[in-house]
């Protein structure tokens, strides 16, 4: 019933089933959204807690750790690692008491597919329906929206 399902929404919306995997490559994503310092004074002396205010300094503390990729974002930023890399930097900012708004693996698209605004509403009902279904827990997109 599942796939029936999915491929049914594929159809519906102009697509097919197929082997598309070699488009995305697997990684460990981190967002992190907070900038702040812990407040008490014990807090800031304490050398385990990161200095958000000093960026190089911690980003390089990351790629020491694990981490691919940064990119600063515009309410905190991402960290990309390689799968097998993933849980030792989740532990140095746990132990940094860095906050992260996520974490997980996923699968990132090797190359963006730009769209026309005709194609990307298209695409978003799409989205939306697989987002609605029953059926279908997760979904990874190489269209730049």
């Amino acid at each position: 019933r599942s796939a029936a399902e999915v491929r049914h929404l594929f159809t519906k919306y102009g697509g097919s089933l197929g082997a598309v995997m070699w488009n995305f490559s697997q990684k460990g994503v981190l967002q992190i959204t907070n900038y702040e310092l812990p407040s008490s004074a014990k807090a800031l002396e304490d050398k385990r807690i990161a200095n958000l205010e000093n960026d190089e300094s911690f980003e390089l503390e990351l790629i020491d750790n694990g981490a691919q990729d940064i990119l600063k974002e515009t309410e905190g930023m991402a960290v990309y690692t390689k799968p097998e890399d993933f849980q030792r930097v989740k532990l140095f900012l746990e132990n940094k008491k860095v906050k992260t708004e996520s974490a997980e693996i996923e699968y990132i698209a090797k190359k963006q597919v730009n769209l026309t605004e005709e194609e990307k509403t298209q695409v978003q009902k799409f989205i939306d329906e697989l987002e609605d279904s029953e059926d279908v827990s997760d979904y990874y997109t190489n269209a730049n929206l």
